[in-house]
């Protein structure tokens, strides 16, 4: 799973959680290729994460969009890493919290981000849906045998959403 943050030189705004899955069992990030916001962990567990993941990024020179990976197992989260959002990751967000957030990444690259404005953007998200994105390969169209693809081979994904019950 993965915590999302919007990270200035002052501050880090916590976005969303997104489960992760792997389309092979070796636990490799590069073959992540279906992803879900949000993704659902107790209020608890989720508070304990963001103040790891804001500690991470005050040790980090990340800005912009950037996810704290954790590995969840029987219910505890354990640190993996950092890493920007990728462009497509980027949109599926945009698409899920009705945020644009390459709109945001452009304000902020040109120093006309108003942060009060994205502080209560992120604080009126209210998310009413769980989206689904499911990375496409071309193995098929190109009649090549491959079952497995890595995050460099995607060309596109399917995005889905369902009514939070």
């Amino acid at each position: 799973m993965l915590l999302t943050f919007f990270v200035t030189q002052q501050s880090s705004y916590f976005i969303t959680t997104e489960k992760l899955i792997n389309n092979k069992s070796n636990g490799d990030i590069n073959f992540i290729t279906n992803y879900q916001i949000p993704f659902f962990i107790n209020d608890d567990q989720l508070a304990k994460d963001i103040k790891i993941s804001k500690n991470c990024i005050s040790k980090s020179n990340w800005i912009g969009l950037v996810q704290i990976l954790f590995n969840k197992e029987d219910g505890m989260s354990e640190y993996v890493g950092i890493r920007p959002l990728r462009l497509t990751e980027t949109i599926f967000m945009s698409h899920a919290t009705g945020i644009n957030w390459i709109r945001e990444l452009v304000k902020f690259y040109t120093n006309k981000l108003d942060e009060l404005e994205l502080k209560n953007n992120i604080n009126n998200l209210k998310v009413s849906k769980v989206f689904n994105m499911q990375a496409n390969f071309p193995f098929k169209q190109l009649r090549i045998n491959k079952k497995y693809g890595d995050s460099s081979q995607e060309v596109g994904a399917r995005i889905s959403f369902n009514e939070i019950k």
